[in-house]
Formats: structure tokens, sequence, C-alpha cells
């Protein structure tokens, strides 16, 4: 997994969105399974990509899939990604959703 999450940090910072999405199917293939860094990775990829969207979508899939709950970090991401992408409200009702699933916000997430 670490490795998986080196090259998507990797994609991310070179905004490479198709190798990150490329990188998730080979992790799924290989059988390895992510973690909140992978998703908080994922998040930033696609929030950059400007594929919110995608975003959302990867998370409620690999948490299903994984068993993973989102954590302070994955939402926080979730949340810059809203504002990067001028979405205010989506931000601020995923702050409410965050508190009502047991996670706390952090500075970071208020910064």
């Amino acid at each position: 997994e670490m490795m998986y999450n080196s090259l998507l940090d990797g994609c991310y910072r070179e905004g490479r969105v198709c190798d990150g999405t490329r990188l998730v199917a080979e992790m799924k293939r290989d059988g390895v399974a992510p973690s909140n860094y992978t998703l908080s990775m994922l998040v930033k990829l696609f929030s950059r990509g400007k594929r919110l969207d995608q975003a959302f979508s990867i998370v409620d899939e690999l948490s299903a899939e994984f068993g993973l709950r989102p954590n302070v970090h994955v939402y926080t991401c979730l949340i810059q990604g809203c504002f990067k992408n001028q979405l205010p409200v989506k931000a601020l009702s995923l702050l409410d959703m965050m508190l009502a699933n047991g996670v706390h916000p952090d500075e970071r997430a208020y910064g």
C-alpha cells in the first residue's frame, strides 16, 4: 500500500489524474487494500483535476468495498476540494455530515 500511496502522491503533484485512476485499478487487481491515507491522496488528486464528483465517488466506493470509515483527514480533503471548486455550500454540508458521523474536525479542517 505504501508504494501505491507514494505513486498516487506523485500523480497528485504532477496532476496526472488518469494515471492515478489506473493505479487504483491496479491496487484492486493486486488485492492491495487502501487506507484513509490512500483516500486522502485520491481526493486531492481528483479535486486538483476539477473532478470533485469522482473524489466523492471513489471515497464512497472504496469505503464500501474495503470497510473503511473516512477519517478527519479524508473529510478535510473533501472540504478543501469543495472550496477549491467553488462549492462552499457543499463544504458546509459535508462538515455537518462529518459531525453526524462522529468525526470531529481538527484545526486544519477549520483552516
